[in-house]
């Protein structure tokens, strides 16, 4: 009598975990599935004036920048940089799309879709504007912060992606540079009335940038945390290396929180409906 009393419990438990089971295959098969990119913008505009590489920027930055364009350097005043993005969540990776505008050394936008099976589920944005800092999002998740932590994580952001615009990181720059060592030089960018530092490193083995460092503000965390970027491929467009693979991780946590693969850039661009 128990025993027969049973099996309609137990074949409620299998059908119970098998849809659990199924719920959880769909729900992981939906983060696989890679997002069309925003549109394009139109193509770049003149890239026809460049910059002499001055001779006395440190000397892993002079090598990097001569390793990738010689002696002269293409001035970039606007770049649209898009492509695709993995973001963590709750330990999950989450697919994005992404599109972001820079007005080089001063301001920069970035729109950002996290998707399930193609479909955004949250649709939002990072940026400096005016020299304020935003991070926005509507959807599963719902942020909107503008206060001082964001508007210092967002410098620090900009200057970390300034090789968008590589012109402003050697002639006519709000920033300035110090030596540091063989491998490594510091940048000093403005913050109201003081400064923040970034820290480059170039790979010893090519010369290239392939990482910086800085101490950054996290949302909900009252003091700077040890954060880096990584930059693991260099590709041309329109004759100007960009960094096309970076990775973002905050250094006490385990392995990076995001990760961004560029599919197209356009620079000289206008972007005045964007950021100016």
């Amino acid at each position: 009598m128990v025993e027969r009393s049973m099996k309609p419990f137990r074949k409620s438990m299998w059908f119970l975990g098998g849809s659990l089971a199924a719920a959880a295959g769909i729900g992981w098969l939906g983060l696989q599935v890679k997002p069309v990119n925003f549109p394009a913008p139109a193509a770049s505009g003149p890239l026809d004036e460049k910059l002499s590489l001055p001779a006395d920027l440190p000397a892993p930055i002079l090598r990097h920048f001569r390793n990738s364009f010689g002696r002269n350097i293409p001035l970039v005043q606007t770049a649209v940089v898009w492509g695709h993005a993995r973001l963590k969540k709750a330990g999950l990776w989450v697919p994005a799309r992404f599109q972001a505008y820079y007005q080089a050394g001063k301001a920069f936008y970035r729109a950002v879709q996290c998707t399930w099976f193609g479909q955004p589920i949250v649709t939002g944005h990072t940026a400096l504007l005016n020299g304020q800092g935003e991070l926005f999002a509507r959807g599963l998740l719902n942020l909107d912060e503008h206060s001082v932590e964001i508007t210092q994580s967002q410098v620090l952001a900009l200057w970390a992606e300034s090789l968008f615009t590589p012109g402003v990181l050697v002639l006519g720059s709000p920033a300035r540079w110090l030596p540091r060592d063989e491998e490594s030089a510091r940048l000093m960018v403005p913050l109201g009335e003081g400064e923040e530092t970034l820290v480059w490193r170039v790979d010893p083995q090519t010369g290239w940038l392939a990482q910086v460092n800085a101490l950054r503000r996290r949302l909900g965390t009252p003091h700077k945390v040890p954060w880096r970027v990584d930059y693991s491929a260099w590709t041309a467009y329109s004759g100007v290396y960009i960094p096309s693979r970076l990775s973002l991780t905050w250094e006490d946590s385990v392995g990076p929180y995001a990760q961004f693969e560029v599919d197209g850039a356009a620079f000289n661009v206008g972007i005045s409906h964007t950021i100016i």
